[in-house]
């Protein structure tokens, strides 16, 4: 996979602060979720 989710997702927010760091590992998981499975246009 030639992705990095690390490098492409900003960080908002302060870090080591519990609920950015939670916005942030949603967005960083959603990012590789949809990555990772097809989307229904490729059906």
């Amino acid at each position: 996979m030639d992705f990095d989710a690390r490098t492409t997702i900003p960080f908002e927010g302060e870090r080591h602060n519990a609920l950015n760091d939670a916005r942030y590992q949603a967005k960083y998981v959603s990012a590789i979720w949809q990555k990772l499975l097809p989307s229904q246009a490729d059906f």
